[in-house]
């Protein structure tokens, strides 16, 4: 049996629209990158999120897609900023 973490992913803005949902918990592959996360994300989203380019924090802070996760890591999934 391969090894897996679980990150809590916090959706904002117009991906927590699509989504219809503040939070998910995924369970990836151990050694997975932040990118994996956009990647299932973006799925889930069945195409409303494509060409929305996405931020990705990993515990507060901005991370590329390269950036490995650990258990229990809070990853934040922010799309560009509206203003008004």
């Amino acid at each position: 049996m391969s090894a897996t973490i679980r990150v809590d992913v916090v959706l904002f803005s117009h991906v927590r629209h699509v989504l219809d949902t503040e939070r998910v918990t995924l369970e990836l592959p151990a050694e997975s990158t932040a990118g994996a996360v956009e990647d299932e994300i973006r799925t889930r989203g069945g195409g409303a999120l494509d060409g929305l380019p996405l931020r990705i924090a990993v515990n507060h802070a901005y991370v590329d897609r390269g950036a490995r996760l650990a258990a229990g890591d809070e990853v934040a999934i922010i799309p560009p900023v509206q203003g008004g």
